[in-house]
């Protein structure tokens, strides 16, 4: 994603242990538009804590440069069948300003790899599920504060059935 005040850009990855790819963190680092890096070897997001295992990172920045959220599919290492979608906000120096999980049932999933940025407040991001019924779409926004509307499945028709704006 990229800053809208500064044009920094700001992005998150994950890095994997290189035996056995069991463990994982996420890291957001900012680079500025004449290529300094601002965040060292960069900010950690997600620790390896309690084995959990983390995928799919995606970043978005707020449209008043406020700030950023970053969301990522979890799930713990002895049942890689138990997803959650953790959602996290950050002031632009890295604070955590909010946190929500999303989604937690016992499925098999996956999370997008990307999402529909800050429009208007708010930010889709879609996952699968073989539990929704209607192939399998889920939608779900998120505002700036991390409050959340409704989870949202997709017609047949690829049409969201439903949608709240905050």
């Amino acid at each position: 994603t990229v800053d809208p005040v500064t044009h920094d850009l700001i992005l998150v990855y994950r890095q994997i242990d290189s035996n056995t790819e069991s463990e994982s963190r996420i890291f957001a680092n900012r680079i500025t538009t004449t290529g300094e890096v601002l965040w060292g070897e960069g900010k950690l997001i997600a620790d390896n804590e309690e084995e959990w295992y983390f995928q799919r990172p995606t970043i978005d920045a707020y449209p008043d440069g406020s700030g950023f959220m970053v969301s990522y599919q979890k799930t713990p290492m002895y049942d890689l069948y138990y997803y959650t979608f953790e959602a996290y906000g950050y002031d632009m120096d890295v604070n955590q300003t909010w946190h929500t999980q999303m989604c937690s049932v016992h499925d098999t999933r996956n999370i997008s790899e990307n999402t529909t940025g800050f429009h208007n407040g708010q930010n889709i991001i879609a996952w699968t599920s073989e539990l929704s019924g209607n192939d399998g779409l889920i939608g779900q926004n998120i505002g700036l504060n991390g409050n959340m509307g409704p989870i949202t499945s997709v017609n047949e028709n690829g049409n969201v059935m439903s949608a709240s704006i905050f």
